[in-house]
């Protein structure tokens, strides 16, 4: 349980800390709401979602290497897109889309926890 009267700053409740938040890991917790309009019961923020093509770029990248396949484009990519002023934007959603793979890798806002905003943090 998170400290006495402390308020869960990812889901509001204050039965855990931000850091043992699960908010997001279900299909249904795809929204934030700001808590301004949750409590008017108006719609709430909407989600933000990045999609990023890496023609260029391989899954089996090296961290250390970012630059060989361009995989440091998407690094820098995620890390604009969640990071705002210090704190992670929790309705935000990027998806690296691999041409060469055919794969993709979704990168969600809410589910991220203690994330630098540096490439090399966001590789790893």
């Amino acid at each position: 349980a998170g400290p006495k009267g402390a308020e869960c700053s990812h889901c509001g409740s204050q039965l855990h800390a931000a850091a043992e938040c699960t908010f997001g890991a279900l299909p249904g917790e795809r929204y934030l709401f700001c808590a301004r309009e949750a409590e008017a019961g108006a719609c709430g923020c909407f989600s933000r979602h990045f999609v990023i093509p890496m023609r260029l770029a391989r899954t089996d990248f090296a961290p250390r290497e970012l630059r060989q396949g361009r995989m440091d484009v998407g690094c820098s990519c995620v890390s604009a897109a969640l990071f705002r002023s210090q704190s992670l934007r929790g309705n935000t959603c990027v998806s690296l889309c691999f041409k060469e793979e055919a794969q993709r890798l979704e990168v969600r806002g809410a589910s991220i926890r203690r994330l630098q905003p540096d490439d090399f943090s966001v590789a790893v």
